[in-house]
């Protein structure tokens, strides 16, 4: 028996299968607006990435400035203004530190700090007397660090805050370290 012979009938020209021109520049238009969106992607982080470097450059620079107060430069109560290059620029301002009025807002907030982690530790006053003190501040006070109860110089905490800030007017960004500093009484 004999195997039957398929034939293809012949196509015409226009039964060729393919894509039409309607369904190519469908296809065109879903690749570039997902390429739109690629890029888009791409230039955010890019961009993400470069304010992310302008923020560490404004921190090391804040760091470095807190680092050179009190060694390279006097520290003073006030306020103090520079630049640095590549447009940062800083202001320095020193004030007095108030600890009562810290504790007392901790202690309105209910975040009042602990020393060694507990309310209560045993530290000694002046006079050999014993005294309980639940926070550094207390701690400061029974040492006599701050009054020079032992007969040492006489300090003073100031609060130390530096602020680096760079860009336009229109996108001004900045950075603020801020520390504590002990200095020797002013005389008088």
């Amino acid at each position: 028996m004999r195997q039957p012979t398929l034939y293809w009938p012949a196509r015409s020209r226009s039964g060729q299968r393919g894509f039409s021109l309607l369904e190519v520049l469908v296809a065109f238009a879903i690749l570039a607006i997902a390429l739109g969106v690629i890029m888009r992607i791409f230039s955010t982080g890019l961009h993400n990435v470069t304010v992310g470097e302008d923020y560490t450059r404004a921190i090391l620079l804040a760091q470095s400035k807190l680092a050179s107060l009190g060694a390279d430069e006097s520290l003073r109560p006030g306020e103090q203004t520079g630049a640095f290059d590549e447009g940062y620029r800083w202001r320095v301002t020193v004030q007095p530190y108030d600890m009562r009025q810290e504790l007392s807002q901790q202690e309105q907030q209910g975040t009042r700090s602990t020393l060694i982690g507990q309310k209560t530790g045993q530290g000694q006053a002046t006079g050999g007397a014993q005294r309980k003190f639940g926070t550094l501040g207390d701690a400061f006070a029974a040492s006599g660090l701050l009054g020079g109860v032992l007969g040492g110089p006489q300090v003073t905490p100031y609060q130390v805050v530096v602020q680096v800030s760079w860009g336009s007017s229109g996108q001004q960004r900045s950075v603020s370290l801020t520390t504590l500093r002990l200095l020797p009484q002013q005389p008088g």
